[in-house]
């Protein structure tokens, strides 16, 4: 293993990457570096040492390309002012991209195509053109820890993922239009997330059998969550003060232990079936706690802290029967 330094051993990140042998490490003394950087080696570490910055100074389309590599590990680099995408990973698989930022590109901070097991970790992106980190058909992708704020789409937004998409521990605020939007695909998981102050929606989901767990979700100026996916499961999140609905679910899923108020619309939207809704707190929304357009849904030790809508109490415990 070889370190090379950059302004020191080469004079550019690409020459450097050109001398590199696989598991080399290239290192990025402070400063603005005016490139594209190409990596097509496996098993390379890139690393700033100080403020390292790419800029693409809005003439160049990327600032970052990794296609058809394994193993590539980027940390500490700042990406700005591309036309297209700060950081575009096509194909290839298990990188690790730690304490980066992505900002005012033309496109996604971060686009992750066909790509498997890359890992976003305490990394961030905003003022994006499209999403601060945008997935097209790529699996096992994990956003841990990353700050994606103020994009013009989303601040993660994926269509046909497959695997798992995890996304632990991020705040996705302030997006014009939605936190994250997944559209496609295997199951998401969402955990321990702040969800907030969108423009929009918070969450929209189309993905089956996806999970949400411990998020806050508040002050989306649209609905908070909306889920079409089948089967998931939404446990323990606290979903408020949405401009419209808080909580949106269709068939087969499991609500239980969330609390939901102060909601603009329903506090939660029930649009199909065989559903069970359990042990959930209910408060001050606006239009009504629940509304539900299918039958057959199950309701269990909720807590109503108003009365709309009223007959929800007296057979909560039962199959359900009768309409709102």
């Amino acid at each position: 293993m070889a370190i090379i330094r950059v302004k020191t051993d080469c004079r550019t990140i690409g020459e450097a990457v050109r001398a590199a042998s696989p598991g080399d490490i290239i290192l990025l003394q402070r400063g603005v570096y005016r490139e594209t950087v190409t990596v097509n080696k496996n098993n390379l570490s890139i690393k700033g040492e100080g403020p390292a910055i790419i800029d693409g100074e809005f003439s160049r389309a990327f600032g970052v390309i990794l296609e058809g590599v394994t193993g590539v590990a980027l940390e500490s680099i700042q990406i700005i002012n591309c036309n297209k995408n700060g950081l575009w990973i096509k194909g290839g698989s298990s990188h690790s991209i730690i304490c980066c930022r992505t900002d005012c590109c033309g496109g996604s901070g971060i686009k992750i195509v066909g790509a498997e097991g890359v890992r976003l970790l305490s990394s961030a992106g905003g003022g994006n053109g499209q999403s601060g980190v945008e997935l097209v058909k790529c699996g096992d992708i994990l956003l841990d820890h990353c700050t994606l704020n103020s994009n013009a789409f989303c601040g993660v937004e994926g269509r046909q993922t497959y695997g798992i998409t995890e996304i632990v521990g991020c705040e996705l605020r302030l997006n014009i239009t939605m936190g994250c939007s997944f559209e496609g695909g295997f199951p998401v998981r969402l955990a321990g997330n702040c969800i907030t102050d969108n423009l929009t929606d918070g969450c929209c989901l189309t993905n089956p059998l996806s999970e949400l767990f411990g998020n806050m979700v508040s002050g989306n100026r649209g609905h908070g969550i909306l889920s079409r996916g089948r089967g998931s499961t939404f446990r323990e999140n606290q979903i408020a003060n949405q401009g419209e609905t808080g909580l949106s679910v269709t068939d087969g899923c499991l609500v239980e232990s969330n609390r939901i108020t102060d909601n603009g619309g329903y506090g939660l939207l029930i649009t199909g079936r065989d559903n069970l809704i359990k042990t959930n707190i209910f408060l001050e929304n606006r239009e009504a706690d629940i509304r539900r357009l299918s039958p057959r849904n199950r309701f269990i030790d909720n807590n109503f802290n108003t009365s709309l809508p009223y007959e929800l109490k007296r057979w909560q415990d039962c199959p359900d029967q009768s309409p709102l």
